[in-house]
């Protein structure tokens, strides 16, 4: 008789493992945990929609975990969002988030510092805003253009054109 080999464990498109059944308080739940350096825009973006709980662990071991522009994209996503949990360790090592509801805003502020571009932070703004239940409206402060990330023009050119065929309206963005 022969033996069938174990297959790999499920990966999404993402290349994250696809989330495994824990026991929650409201009974059964998908949960996502991802090792190493975090990609907290699509990975917390990703759990939020889903209402999928995420972990990442092993966040730069080593190096000094989390940095400070992924801190403050968990204090951004804190803003436009309700009834989550963020989890961070005392050494920045490991993060816990579980889902919310996206309510957006108005009017909001959020200081995105000087290690990432804006475009880092619209990233996940994007993906939220159009699923929030009130319109988002934020003004962010920081670089505009950076090597790392997508600029503000790439934005306006591109993928708010982009999301106009989707049916999104491009009026006040």
């Amino acid at each position: 008789m022969n033996a069938r080999p174990t297959p790999p464990p499920a990966r999404r498109a993402s290349g994250l493992p696809s989330p495994a059944p824990v026991a929650g308080e409201d009974g059964p739940q998908q949960f996502l945990e991802a090792p190493g350096q975090p990609r907290h825009p699509a990975a917390t973006g990703a759990g939020e929609l889903t209402s999928t709980p995420i972990t990442i662990k092993d966040i730069r071991a080593g190096e000094g975990g989390l940095r400070s522009h992924e801190m403050s994209l968990l204090r951004l996503l804190d803003k436009v969002s309700d009834e989550h949990v963020i989890d961070v360790n005392d050494k920045g090592k490991k993060v816990g988030y579980k889902p919310g509801v996206v309510v957006g805003g108005k009017d909001l502020e959020h200081d995105c510092g000087v290690h990432h571009g804006i475009g880092y932070f619209i990233e996940l703004l994007l993906l939220l805003g159009l699923f929030a239940r009130s319109p988002l409206s934020v003004r962010l402060k920081g670089i505009t253009n950076d090597t790392k990330d997508p600029s503000v023009d790439t934005f306006q050119m591109v993928t708010l054109h982009m999301l106009k065929h989707f049916g999104v309206p491009l009026e006040g963005m």
